[in-house]
């Protein structure tokens, strides 16, 4: 993963305008984007969300 910010799971909801059981979901089902486990906190890059965002954009 590249070096890039590192968000909560809040943040990574609200930024992409979803719940945050939603993106929870997404996880255990491995359909979201790639996350960070440290410890018992879950951590997004936003680099990554982004990337994700791209790659699941429908039109």
């Amino acid at each position: 993963m590249e070096v890039s910010r590192l968000i909560s799971t809040y943040e990574a909801a609200r930024r992409l305008g979803i719940s945050v059981r939603t993106l929870e979901r997404h996880r255990q089902n491995k359909t979201g984007p790639v996350f960070l486990r440290l410890g018992r906190r879950v951590l997004y890059s936003v680099a990554e969300l982004n990337r994700w965002c791209e790659e699941n954009k429908t039109v």
